[in-house]
C-alpha cells in the first residue's frame, strides 16, 4: 500500500485556498486532512504522508505513515505520540 498526502491549500495539486470553495475535490480534502490519525490521535494534515482504509463497516481509517511504519517496527505508541508532535505542525 502506498502512503498518501495531501498539498497545502494554494499550491499547484493543493485545494483552494479560500476554505468557502464549493468545489468538491476542496472540500473532501478539507474533510481528509481534518480526520485524527488512529494511532497518535493527531489530524493527518497538509504534506504529511498517510494511509487511508476502510474498515470491515466502511469507515475511513486514516493512519500517518510514520505513526503506522513505527509500529510495524516495534516502536512503542509514548514514542509514536512525541515523535508525530515534533512532526505535525499543522494542527
Amino acid at each position: 500500500m502506498a502512503a498518501i498526502s495531501i498539498p497545502k491549500p494554494g499550491t499547484k495539486y493543493g485545494p483552494c485556498e479560500d476554505i468557502k470553495c464549493i468545489h468538491s475535490d476542496c472540500q473532501r480534502t478539507r474533510e481528509m486532512i481534518n480526520n485524527k490519525c488512529e494511532i497518535c490521535r493527531y489530524k493527518i494534515g497538509y504534506d504529511t504522508r498517510f494511509y487511508m482504509s476502510l474498515s470491515d463497516r466502511g469507515r475511513e481509517i486514516y493512519k500517518h505513515a510514520m505513526c503506522a511504519e513505527m509500529l510495524i517496527e516495534g516502536s512503542t505508541l509514548p514514542m509514536v505520540r512525541l515523535s508525530a508532535k515534533k512532526e505535525f505542525k499543522n494542527e
